[in-house]
């Protein structure tokens, strides 16, 4: 997985967005089973992620998914953006305290529903968006279904994440770039490669 998540193709569209080589913080499996409750747990409901200021993070299904799933769900960033100032004004109106958590019915209110875009599909398909700028969800997950889906994030800022082999990158400048701060989180630091 660390390997795709260096591969020319995976790098180029982060490096593109982000404007630079970007920090490799997580590579993960997540597996999401159905809540023996109704009620929604933080990553069930639309939020943005605290990280940094941009990051591009890819979900990619790993079995086929669909609406019982619970696929990973946003929408996109200018929507998001509109959507949150609304929400804002109307928790205001109401004097309500703002929370960074959006009900359904909260987006549904500003006419957020209609934007909403859920990554179903064969196994193989995925997204690649900026959790910072777009509202999201997962994990929905429908009693007798289940979801795996491979997720990569990669930051414009450093964050804590993974740590990873760097050793295997040491004479690879660029994929060391990506994944060399990760020393900090297992109490050693780093060399520049050799010329």
């Amino acid at each position: 997985m660390v390997d795709f998540a260096l591969s020319d193709w995976a790098l180029s569209v982060v490096t593109d967005y982000l404007h630079g080589v970007p920090y490799l913080n997580r590579v993960d499996l997540l597996y999401s089973v159905p809540r023996p409750t109704d009620d929604r747990i933080a990553s069930q409901l639309f939020h943005v992620d605290p990280e940094g200021v941009t990051q591009v993070k890819f979900f990619v299904n790993v079995f086929d998914t669909d609406d019982d799933d619970g696929p990973f769900t946003f929408i996109p960033a200018d929507e998001s953006r509109r959507i949150i100032r609304a929400i804002r004004s109307l928790r205001t109106r109401q004097g309500k305290p703002h929370v960074g958590r959006y009900t359904d019915d909260e987006i549904d209110a500003v006419g957020g529903s209609r934007s909403i875009i859920r990554v179903t599909g064969p196994r193989g398909s995925g997204v690649a968006v900026d959790t910072s700028r777009c509202l999201h969800l997962g994990s929905r997950v429908r009693s007798g279904s289940f979801r795996l889906c491979m997720y990569l994030q990669y930051c414009a800022s450093l964050e804590r994440g993974n740590v990873f082999d760097i050793e295997r990158f040491r004479h690879d400048p660029i994929r060391l770039l990506a994944v060399k701060h990760s020393s900090k989180w297992a109490g050693r630091d780093v060399a520049a490669p050799h010329q």
